[in-house]
């Protein structure tokens, strides 16, 4: 009989052989991020167990680049063979700055795009950042990622306090998207043709829908055309012509008509032709009586100027007028009613309107907050019947947020909001002659 063969043998070959190894790429270095470099270096120097004294050499083969020639001239007084001192002098050369450039990105990083391109751009910032010092918390992170983000989404979050940054990019998104879906439930007013002077300037028939050609109608046929197109406005509207509110066959005219439905007409009928005043001024000035005036003030003659902006209450879209004759800010009362808002009772008050006639008010919209082109506003709005406008902002709104620089002409406004200066653009009505 064969004697067996020794047990310690069959261990021998049974369980001293391990698996062979994945074939991994020794990590490039090209100058950028030397402390993720280094930590991927020794992670793989590890797995495969390298010598000391190859270390340097794995790391030199592997160099692109400007790092390449920084090492080769390096080398040249001598190579470098500890893994230690090569480490120190390759972060010596391209770690010097890193901290403090992350810190100035990270700190500047605004949204421009999505909210999705800002999260991953944060997000990368952040962990270069924690290379460094990873003693920030979320609180720290969580700041800064919504102080970035537009104005119009960030107020939207801020009031959830989200503990962390995942949570607060969720929410962003969310906001982001809700965003969009507003702009296609509530396009533009220029756009869908519920301003007339949109209807104008694209030229459109309201009663057959056609685009018409404006190369070959004369001068003279321009006032016309944009009293037809009033007339077509308010008719698909359910409006009544001369005064602006609804009609119905029991519809009877008030003995007072708002100042912006007189405003209107008379922007239609001018037969101006872009003259301008001294001043930057583009419309000429209107009457007097027009002007919104409480029954303690004194008509004066001076020129009102005036300049329309579209913003948004919640989600819905408003056409706002900046007008510097009217002494006080509204809400149209059509608005306050759909968005349900909170109206504080208050004593009536009248104010003089076209020619001597006067209108009231006995409610106020406290604190009412509104955006436009990406910034926040906060407002006490008067409740009135308003006619073609939203929102009128009066010279209490202009005083708070004094000084300022405006171009009428070219409907610019320039001012301090919030501890930046900002910019806003009013709408070119740029085929009305005023």
């Amino acid at each position: 009989m064969f004697p067996e063969p020794p047990p310690h043998r069959l261990d021998h070959h049974s369980v001293g052989r391990s698996p062979p190894l994945p074939k991994l790429d020794f990590p490039k270095f090209d100058g950028e991020n030397p402390r993720l470099w280094r930590d991927r270096c020794e992670m793989y120097f590890d797995v495969y167990g390298v010598s000391e004294s190859l270390k340097t050499h794995f790391a030199a083969l592997n160099f692109s680049g400007t790092a390449a020639s920084w090492l080769h001239s390096v080398e040249c007084k001598g190579r470098v063979s500890d893994w230690d001192q090569f480490c120190t002098l390759v972060c010596d050369r391209f770690d010097r700055h890193q901290y403090q450039t992350h810190m100035n990105q990270f700190d500047a990083l605004k949204q421009t795009g999505s909210v999705e391109e800002y999260y991953n751009r944060f997000i990368e910032l952040s962990h270069h950042i924690l290379l460094y010092n990873p003693a920030y918390d979320h609180v720290f992170f969580v700041t800064h990622f919504l102080h970035g983000l537009r104005d119009e989404i960030r107020s939207a979050i801020t009031l959830h306090r989200p503990k962390d940054v995942e949570t607060a990019s969720a929410l962003a998104l969310l906001q982001e998207s809700e965003l969009e879906l507003s702009k296609k439930k509530f396009p533009s007013k220029q756009d869908n043709g519920c301003s007339v002077k949109s209807l104008v300037k694209s030229g459109y028939s309201s009663d057959k829908g056609k685009q018409k050609s404006d190369t070959k109608s004369s001068e003279d046929s321009k006032p016309n055309d944009k009293l037809d197109l009033l007339k077509a406005y308010r008719r698909d509207k359910g409006l009544c012509f001369k005064c602006g509110e609804k009609w119905s066959k029991q519809h009877q005219c008030p003995q007072q008509v708002p100042l912006h439905i007189i405003e209107e007409l008379l922007e239609v009928l001018d037969h101006s032709d872009g003259d301008t005043s001294d001043d930057g001024d583009l419309c000429s000035p209107v009457d007097s009586s027009l002007m919104a005036l409480s029954t303690a003030s004194v008509p004066t003659q001076k020129k009102r100027r005036t300049m329309q902006l579209q913003g948004f209450i919640g989600k819905q879209e408003v056409l706002i007028l900046v007008d510097s004759g009217s002494v006080s800010s509204f809400i149209s009362e059509s608005v306050v009613q759909q968005q349900k808002l909170s109206v504080t009772p208050i004593s009536s008050k009248h104010f003089v309107v076209a020619d001597g006639g006067s209108v009231s008010y006995s409610g106020l919209v406290e604190q009412l907050q509104w955006w436009t082109q990406g910034h926040c506003f906060t407002q006490d709005m008067r409740v009135l019947a308003l006619g073609s406008f939203d929102i009128i902002l009066g010279a209490d709104w202009l005083d708070d947020h004094s000084p300022m620089w405006v171009h009428w002409q070219q409907k610019k406004m320039r001012f301090m909001h919030q501890g930046k200066r900002i910019m806003l653009q009013g709408l070119k009505p740029d085929t009305i002659n005023c």
